[in-house]
């Protein structure tokens, strides 16, 4: 019975683990997107990015989600960069 647990009680870690620093995420990439929106969506696209991985495997999670979202965030802004410069 205990088995049949072991699933749910990662699942629960996991979003445990993003509801403890999801709102760290979001600082990280709103100081470098400067939107709000943006930023959650960062936020949201790293999250479901990393839970296709065995996170068991990360050694430091919390390094390796703040360091996913930067560079997220900084992808996102050079997008927007260019996206800018195009169109004038």
């Amino acid at each position: 019975m205990a088995q049949h647990n072991v699933p749910r009680i990662f699942a629960s870690l996991r979003l445990f683990f993003m509801e403890n620093i999801r709102k760290l995420l979001t600082t990280y990439a709103y100081n470098i997107l400067g939107s709000y929106e943006d930023a959650k969506d960062i936020v949201q696209d790293a999250y479901l990015k990393l839970s296709s991985l065995d996170i068991d495997a990360i050694e430091n999670k919390k390094a390796y989600f703040i360091r996913t979202v930067i560079n997220l965030s900084i992808n996102l802004k050079e997008k927007q960069k260019r996206l800018i410069s195009q169109s004038r």
